[in-house]
């Protein structure tokens, strides 16, 4: 196919794409298991055709029969509980009830897709749990005058065209800069921690401290978050495109943002917790979402209440006995009230 200008144009294949949205990280995966187990099933068949026909003298349709069930019985159990993977799914399914906050970001676990820009350069992509793939990008703003701030708002327009272009949606947030996560502030406290002159360090670190106070209590510089969205599962690949596209429009454009970074997953996650005024978003409860609420009921089959300490120093104690559960080497030495108080009173 050509247009009037005699470019070649190559449709897009939508149906590979959509029937692909599920999960394409783990493609390779279940591709290396399915043919593990073909490997396996076609060496097991050889095994079984020496035992069974040579030396048993067995009928061929006794080997199939049993080379099938074999197959059905291993295939089933590999699909449901490696490929599939069941219980990860019913965890999730019993999890939509959960009040954790990393439910409400819909962001599916393991869905982050790194992207090559460049031979030692990455850009990291999440995926939603509708198929969907976001990404983020934080401009920090440096100097600027009149030149810069024509340039800066040609980027931005470029930027944006690129982006409806492709049907993506986006927003962007404005919120103030926080100097101690920037890079200028580690390279700072390298030089300060790297000095030459250990007699005049402490006093070197007290000035720097106070510097870094009146700096956070009097910084008004802001950073923009670009957020931007396929809106559809089958434009994962058209990301890389667009990514590449934007870095190629700010490569050519003197800015007045003197840090441009696309987020990996921490910063990210800690985007979604400054935008969304959550104190913290563990990343450990985030990847254990998938955890069912049921787990509760299989942690009491393992682990027992010995005591409870209340708010008020009042301890409630179970009828468990710890001496058979907590054994020592060491010999116990009972010693009545009593006898303290007249050990006591003799001294």
């Amino acid at each position: 196919m050509e247009d009037h200008r005699g470019d070649k144009i190559y449709p897009l294949d939508i149906y590979e794409r959509v029937a692909n949205r599920q999960k394409l990280i783990g493609a390779d995966k279940s591709t290396f298991i399915i043919s593990l187990f073909l490997m396996v099933n076609f060496f097991l068949f050889m095994i079984l055709h020496r035992v069974l026909v040579i030396v048993m003298g067995l009928p061929m349709f006794v080997l199939i029969l049993v080379q099938l069930a074999i197959f059905v019985f291993f295939g089933i159990l590999i699909f449901r509980y490696v490929i599939f993977d069941e219980e990860a799914k019913m965890r999730e399914y019993s999890d939509k009830n959960s009040d954790s906050f990393a439910r409400f970001m819909h962001l599916r676990k393991d869905s982050t897709h790194e992207i090559q820009v460049s031979r030692n350069a990455y850009v990291h992509a999440f995926e939603y749990d509708n198929g969907q793939a976001t990404c983020t990008i934080r401009f920090k703003f440096g100097s600027n005058e009149n030149f810069k701030a024509n340039e800066t708002k040609q980027c931005l327009q470029e930027v944006f065209k690129v982006l409806t272009d492709n049907n993506f949606t986006f927003r962007t947030v404005s919120d103030a800069g926080n100097f101690k996560k920037s890079r200028e502030f580690d390279n700072y406290i390298a030089n300060v921690n790297a000095t030459k002159y250990k007699d005049l360090k402490p006093h070197i670190l007290a000035m720097s401290d106070e510097i870094l106070r009146v700096s956070l209590q009097e910084c008004n510089v802001d950073q923009l978050y670009l957020s931007f969205q396929t809106a559809s599962s089958y434009q994962l690949e058209d990301l890389e495109a667009v990514i590449k596209h934007l870095l190629k429009i700010f490569r050519g454009h003197v800015t007045c943002f003197r840090q441009i970074t696309f987020l990996d997953l921490n910063q990210t996650i800690d985007f979604y917790r400054e935008f969304y005024g959550v104190e913290a978003i563990d990343l450990a409860m985030m990847k254990a979402i998938e955890l069912s609420e049921g787990i509760d009921s299989n942690f009491s089959e393992i682990v027992k209440v010995i005591s409870l300490k209340s708010e008020d120093n009042k301890i409630f104690k179970t009828d468990i006995n710890t001496d058979s559960i907590l054994v020592t080497g060491e010999r116990k030495i009972t010693k009545m009230y009593e006898e303290v108080q007249n050990d006591d009173s003799a001294e």
